[in-house]
């Protein structure tokens, strides 16, 4: 029977501008496995520090950029690692941010994008899911200048 493990969490940041709802993605650098693979933050919990805590600081660590609003959806990512017979859920966090992206050295570049080009350039399906998610329950909320579920706050 596979463990079930919950060992990160996943941050979409984003920004609103021109009353429009822009997702930040990285793509990752050659020293990285999967080079050029865009993809969203992951964060790995240190002792003591909740999913929470932990995908706020991998935000400010990778990009530099401030957490305005953190909001945690309803749901988790899932991905399942036949070799080590797991099935590992991500929290799904989304953070209003601000400042100007200065990306580790771990991504040779970053974008925003709107929904539908952050959509169509990630990888996995659970990550595509996440992000329509993330869109229609904060992003588009946010843009329209009104507030998320409140249930669905965190800081």
């Amino acid at each position: 029977m596979p463990r079930i493990e919950c060992l990160s969490a996943v941050l979409y940041a984003f920004k609103v501008e021109q009353g429009r709802a822009w997702y930040l993605l990285l793509r990752r650098g050659p020293a990285m496995p999967d080079p050029g693979t865009w993809e969203t933050l992951e964060a790995l919990p240190t002792q003591g520090e909740n999913s929470a805590r932990a995908a706020v600081r991998v935000l400010l660590e990778e990009t530099s950029l401030t957490p305005i609003a953190l909001w945690a959806l309803e749901r988790a990512e899932v991905e399942f690692d036949p070799h080590a017979d797991e099935i590992r859920l991500k929290p799904v966090y989304v953070a209003l941010v601000s400042g100007e992206v200065r990306s580790s050295a771990a991504y040779d570049t970053c974008r925003w994008l709107s929904d539908r080009e952050a959509v169509n350039s990630l990888r996995s399906e659970p990550q595509r899911t996440s992000l329509d998610v993330v869109h229609r329950e904060v992003g588009l909320v946010v843009s329209r200048g009104q507030e998320p579920n409140p249930r669905l706050r965190v800081v």
